[in-house]
């Protein structure tokens, strides 16, 4: 089983997604410190011989995977590549979630990564516009242009793998999209909530939820779906500062100290974090 870290390097985007909730109006990113980045890696694989999460499976049983997350995590570029490369050095699986635009300039990465997620709301410009889903220039990920992406990240690795990640918002709620999206061959596909949280505090209703679910059913493929209560306290994430965070409510969050200052069990323990909820996501390969 993996212990799974979402390292939310940068909150920098060239997207600017109205349900976004990756904001903390900070300059001190740390992965602008290499030796920071290095001893946090590190510490994040000796976690799995001792702390709070390994004591609870048998032990051997634990692997670890960064995911790094944005913002949009390719807005670093070549540091990104190097700690994705570092990483693997240490013994550790890779991932990413990206929004796809800069994936083919730094096509590179895919060597560096074992999984690569890539977050499709829609293929309609004018709902990827008023989700806020396209570059300044007005650009968007449309169907044609993602398949010659997957294409070209498979050549750079032909071990990787594809899933996608959806966010249903009031904007798309409506559309059927996991079909076409099952024609570019993921290993999995996630649906998540909207999150409510800062200025868009009321997300979606249930309903809208559900319309979006049943719309979107298939046979073809497991999805996995988690509402809003299935996020809560359990992500092992943290900040672009290198602190833990947890969803504290609608409008701000629960943060540790700084893993560099106190140490990672210490910063670890400081936050709420479910453990059981945690497991019960990745033991089916969520």
């Amino acid at each position: 089983m993996n212990i799974v870290y979402n390292w939310h390097v940068t909150e920098k985007c060239n997207f600017t997604c109205k349900y976004c909730f990756a904001h903390w109006n900070h300059q001190q990113e740390i992965w602008k410190d290499e030796a920071r980045v290095y001893s946090m890696l590190k510490a994040m694989k000796n976690a799995e011989h001792s702390g709070p999460l390994s004591i609870q499976l048998p032990p051997h049983t634990l692997s670890t995977r960064v995911n790094f997350a944005g913002g949009e995590p390719l807005l670093l570029g070549k540091s990104l590549i190097g700690f994705a490369c570092k990483s693997q050095e240490m013994g550790m699986k890779t991932s990413m979630i990206t929004n796809g635009m800069l994936l083919i300039k730094f096509k590179e990465v895919a060597k560096y990564m074992d999984m690569i997620g890539i977050s499709i709301d829609s293929f309609c410009d004018e709902t990827n516009e008023k989700i806020g889903r396209l570059s300044k220039s007005g650009r968007t990920l449309r169907k044609p242009e993602l398949k010659n992406v997957i294409e070209i990240l498979k050549k750079e690795n032909s071990n990787l793998r594809i899933k996608f990640n959806i966010v249903v918002n009031k904007y798309n709620y409506q559309e059927k999209i996991v079909s076409s999206l099952l024609e570019l061959k993921p290993i999995k596909i996630k649906i998540f909530k909207e999150l409510p949280f800062g200025s868009n505090s009321n997300g979606i209703n249930e309903e809208m939820f559900q319309f979006f679910l049943k719309n979107n059913s298939t046979t073809q493929t497991e999805l996995y779906i988690e509402d809003n209560s299935d996020m809560t306290h359990s992500y092992l994430m943290i900040d672009p500062l290198g602190r833990f965070f947890q969803n504290g409510n609608n409008y701000d969050y629960k943060y540790s100290e700084p893993i560099h200052k106190v140490g990672f069990e210490e910063a670890l323990s400081s936050i709420e974090f479910n453990a059981n909820k945690y497991f019960d996501r990745y033991a089916t390969g969520v």
